[in-house]
């Protein structure tokens, strides 16, 4: 009767998680410095959110797109497209 109790318990146990997994959101879209250079607002919020967790930061490309974009405005005002 344990052994039913504990199987219960590991099947609910990954019915849960992999219900939760399914809910997590969507990867985001990878963006282009480019794109970043491009758009102010989407550059200044993704360097922000970097910013506040630099761990994760370090994985993600947007952010490290985001932050190339972010160096050269401040160095060059504007940047004209990467090919």
């Amino acid at each position: 009767m344990k052994k039913l109790h504990n199987l219960t318990g590991l099947i609910s146990t990954t019915i849960l998680l992999l219900t939760l997994t399914g809910c997590s959101a969507e990867k985001e879209q990878e963006h282009d410095v480019n794109y970043y250079i491009e758009h102010h607002k989407e550059r200044e919020s993704k360097v922000d959110k970097c910013y506040q967790n630099p761990t994760a930061a370090q994985k993600d490309q947007n952010c490290k797109n985001a932050e190339t974009a972010h160096i050269y405005i401040r160095q060059h005002g504007s940047m004209p497209k990467i090919k």
